[in-house]
């Protein structure tokens, strides 16, 4: 019984996040802007479909580049994607050049955007974003962030743990890239962790988003 309230639950979360994005009122498209390729932004069969459904529209709205589909072995790269009811989606994704620096951009949703292609929730550049900030960020601060992520654990950590039968919790997807390799981790309502210590981080310490906007534990 418990399964089916927590599976029912994680079902009703993931339409609400979905409507609440989708619902964003249209607007035609004033910028000549065309409907993108298809990107995949999640290994098949890694994440449950209807999260990486979810997120994939998310990260669309946003207008974010796929990690999973980074080639460069080279290439080092985190992306924190975090998500409310009542609250628009937010990412931020840092890069790590190979001299210690930190590339880093901030996306928040802005909650009067306008959507130009529904399906591909494709949203109006004037309205669509609330923040959208990048800095670049020293070396040390850097530094903080990797010795982070080795403290969580964040490379072994499984892709999903069980829901809780909660609807109004967070919802929270890590991902990064190192030596070639790509991995995603998904969770609902995370409590205070190793794991929230690298999403905090890197919303707070690094991208300075205030409680408004997201708020970690």
């Amino acid at each position: 019984m418990i399964f089916f309230w927590a599976k029912a639950a994680r079902k009703a979360r993931l339409v609400l996040a979905l409507f609440l994005v989708a619902s964003i009122p249209v607007q035609a498209n004033s910028q000549g802007g065309s409907d993108s390729a298809h990107v995949d932004f999640f290994p098949v069969n890694v994440l449950d479909t209807g999260i990486a459904d979810t997120f994939t529209n998310f990260l669309t709205a946003l207008d974010e580049t796929s990690l999973f589909a980074v080639k460069d072995s080279q290439a080092t790269s985190y992306r924190l994607i975090w998500f409310r009811p009542g609250l628009m989606p937010v990412a931020v994704r840092i890069a790590v050049q190979k001299n210690g620096l930190g590339d880093l951009e901030a996306k928040v949703v802005s909650q009067h955007a306008k959507v130009i292609n529904k399906k591909k929730l494709i949203l109006d550049k004037n309205t669509g974003l609330a923040i959208d900030r990048t800095a670049l960020i020293p070396a040390d601060k850097v530094g903080i962030l990797l010795e982070l992520v080795q403290q969580s654990d964040f490379w072994s950590l499984g892709p999903e743990e069980p829901d809780s039968a909660l609807l109004d919790g967070p919802m929270c997807v890590l991902e990064g890239i190192r030596d070639g390799k790509y991995h995603v981790v998904y969770r609902y309502s995370p409590k205070a962790s190793n794991f929230t210590h690298v999403a905090k981080y890197l919303a707070k310490d690094l991208a300075q988003l205030d409680d408004s906007i997201i708020s970690i534990p």
